[in-house]
């Protein structure tokens, strides 16, 4: 048998795959709203495999996400009130996502899992955020 015929297998690691973190949650929300907030939580749910909490988060986070354009589309059309708007709403993703995932991060940290890094989460906040601008500057004109 030579070395060239040998197929090698790799090992799986012990470690858990790295995951967005809840500070990663909290910027990509307040950047590119629930929708990116969402998306994290579902790129953690598949790293993670899917559970309850993640299928929850996630629900909470479509909902969050219909109530969003709600209050956008109907707030009026000055910085001050745009930024009311977007506060209070930031705070409430990040009170959801303490209590459905803060065990699960507990635990994957304890199982020595690391964190990706939050600028990925920044930059998952702005596309999102730029690609919302331009579909809807595309489909919805008028509104905006």
């Amino acid at each position: 048998m030579d070395m060239h015929s040998r197929i090698v297998t790799p090992v799986k690691s012990l470690t858990p795959s790295p995951v967005f973190g809840l500070g990663s949650i909290v910027v990509a929300g307040l950047l590119g709203g629930p929708i990116a907030a969402g998306a994290l939580v579902a790129c953690n749910g598949a790293v993670q495999g899917e559970s309850r909490r993640t299928v929850l988060t996630l629900g909470f986070f479509v909902l969050a996400s219909v109530a969003w354009f709600l209050v956008l589309y109907n707030v009026p059309r000055d910085t001050l009130s745009e930024l009311l708007a977007h506060v209070p709403q930031v705070f409430i993703w990040w009170l959801v996502a303490v209590l459905l995932l803060r065990s699960v991060f507990k635990s994957h940290s304890a199982a020595g899992g690391q964190f990706r890094s939050i600028w990925l989460a920044v930059g998952v906040g702005i596309l999102v955020s730029v690609a919302l601008r331009v579909l809807l500057r595309v489909f919805l004109p008028s509104l905006l």
